[in-house]
């Protein structure tokens, strides 16, 4: 099936309200919950994966375009966000 197609077929099903409603957008659009369904690593992965490499506590992790924005607290007091890629866990 051709991307076209399947892009229409898509729109048809939300249209007719045959697809459960999506979750939130982000400031770009991105819908947060596809973007949690569709990746390697989950929110979770990547709370762990900023604590692990900054030795900071997580205050939270969101779904964003392409990954995770994780917000910590440094040892200094300072709150930090990182961003962690969902495909391949790289920390920005």
């Amino acid at each position: 099936m051709n991307l076209l197609f399947t892009g229409f077929i898509l729109c048809a099903l939300l249209a007719a309200g045959s697809v459960p409603a999506a979750g939130w957008r982000d400031e770009a659009g991105w819908d947060t919950d596809l973007v949690a369904q569709h990746s390697r690593v989950s929110a979770g992965e990547a709370a762990q994966i900023v604590q692990q490499r900054t030795g900071a506590r997580v205050l939270d992790a969101q779904p964003v375009r392409g990954g995770y924005r994780v917000k910590v607290l440094n040892r200094q007091g300072e709150v930090r966000v990182y961003f962690v890629d969902a495909e391949t866990g790289a920390m920005q």
